[in-house]
């Protein structure tokens, strides 16, 4: 009598998690049923993203390796700038303004 109740409680409770791991929260989800049985594609999806995100790293690194050169190249070799304003005022060091 008592591997009656035993095997009736564990098919009870198997049933009961069938339910809700593969048909109730993936509906919830909004995913497919039977995650359990879709595993090759699920871990397909990962590699896909995982790919995905390397890419955009990928291009994200060589746009900062290019704003490096070139904020380098301006530091290494900057343009002298004049403005209007110090060209008519004269140089305290120099009196003589030439």
């Amino acid at each position: 009598m008592f591997f009656w109740w035993a095997l009736e409680t564990i098919v009870t409770l198997l049933v009961f998690y069938v339910a809700t791991g593969q048909i109730l929260i993936p509906l919830w989800r909004g995913t497919p049923c039977f995650p359990g049985f879709r595993s090759k594609e699920a871990e397909l999806h990962r590699k896909l993203e995982r790919a995905r995100q390397e890419e955009i790293e990928r291009e994200l690194e060589l746009q900062y390796e290019a704003t490096q050169k070139q904020e380098t190249s301006q530091e290494a070799d900057p343009a002298p700038q004049s403005s209007p304003a110090s060209e008519s005022q004269p140089d305290p060091k120099n009196p003589a303004g030439s």
